[in-house]
């Protein structure tokens, strides 16, 4: 006999009352759904009439678990002793507009929009009876660890078994490691009330000791795409940070230590001469600080690029024979 208490297949409806904002880049950081939570009991037939995706909170991994888990391999359980922590009360959520506005949520006001989206009409139709039961129907569940009705969760054994085979997080034995994820809590809610049923999805992002992020060879390849837009050139950098070894990557055509040796000895030989640099792009003067003390300094800089020819240096300013002897000493 098929088992019609099983919480797969319902019937969702996608309307939202959010949009959806623009990113630049995907994110390479793995998610997961850990539990669905329920005032109700779900079943097949059920129908979700709205969803909506609350802004995301950043716990600490001791605060994560103590708030959905009692200790490492334990069962997905939500702490009654937590029941005031601020990112489990529905009254303290936000939610993201497509203008990146954020505006506070509360599940009043959803229950209300989701029933003039269902039905057609405005707030207007709903009566103050209706109303005055909706407040004393959401007060009673003012977080999650008040929701009593149907839970399914994974425990944490199968939540860092299923991202280690996924391939998203590998376990180092250093403590020094982490690994960010963000894991994801959908609370089903059925309003007596109106008679609409809406989805409310939780993020929680945190960091996992011990582990770290696994980036596949498709994401790394990312690096040398073009910016998909104009305002995106100075991006690049800011994503590709956590990668490893990426430096080397995007280093394609990188000069010898023999060849900024070179351009150095052009550089004092076209001083010397009174020709005009500017008029010599073959070679760049660059603050690489290698060991060797080949390097360009900050006072040879100075020294060098204001100078257009020697005319211009004779009648500029003197040069004091002490700075001469120190400049010849950074070639």
């Amino acid at each position: 006999m098929e088992n019609i208490n099983t919480p797969t297949n319902f019937v969702r409806n996608t309307k939202n009352h959010q949009g959806i904002t623009p990113l630049s880049y995907a994110t390479v950081e793995p998610s997961i759904d850990i539990a669905t939570i329920s005032n109700c009991k779900l079943v097949k037939s059920l129908e979700v009439d709205n969803i909506i995706n609350l802004s995301p909170f950043d716990l600490s991994y001791n605060d994560f678990m103590a708030s959905f888990y009692h200790q490492p391999g334990a069962n997905f359980s939500i702490s009654q002793a937590n029941n005031s922590f601020k990112p489990l009360l529905l009254t303290s959520q936000t939610y993201t507009t497509t203008n990146d506005n954020v505006l506070s949520w509360d599940l009043y006001n959803h229950c209300i929009k989701a029933y003039c989206e269902k039905h057609s009409v405005s707030e207007s139709t709903i009566s103050s009876f209706k109303k005055i039961l909706l407040n004393k129907e959401i007060f009673s569940t003012p977080s999650l660890a008040s929701v009593s009705g149907f839970q399914l969760g994974l425990s944490w054994d199968v939540v860092i078994h299923s991202l280690q085979t996924n391939n998203k997080i590998v376990y180092t034995k250093d403590s020094e490691d982490f690994a960010n994820v963000n894991f994801k809590i959908g609370y089903i809610y059925y309003c007596n009330t109106l008679d609409i049923t809406v989805e409310i999805n939780f993020t929680y992002r945190t960091s996992i000791p011990n582990y770290r992020n696994v980036y596949s060879v498709n994401n790394v390849d990312n690096a040398v795409i073009t910016p998909y837009s104009n305002n995106e050139l100075t991006e690049t950098s800011n994503v590709l940070s956590d990668f490893t070894g990426i430096t080397d990557l995007l280093e394609t055509n990188p000069r010898s230590k023999k060849e900024k040796k070179k351009d150095k000895k052009k550089a004092k030989q076209l001083l010397s001469t009174g020709q005009n640099i500017s008029d010599k792009p073959s070679f760049s003067l660059d603050n690489d600080n290698d060991n060797d003390n080949d390097n360009d300094s900050v006072l040879t800089k100075n020294i060098i690029r204001p100078v257009r020819n020697k005319a211009l240096l004779e009648t500029t300013f003197e040069v004091d024979e002490s700075l001469e002897t120190e400049a010849n000493k950074l070639w």
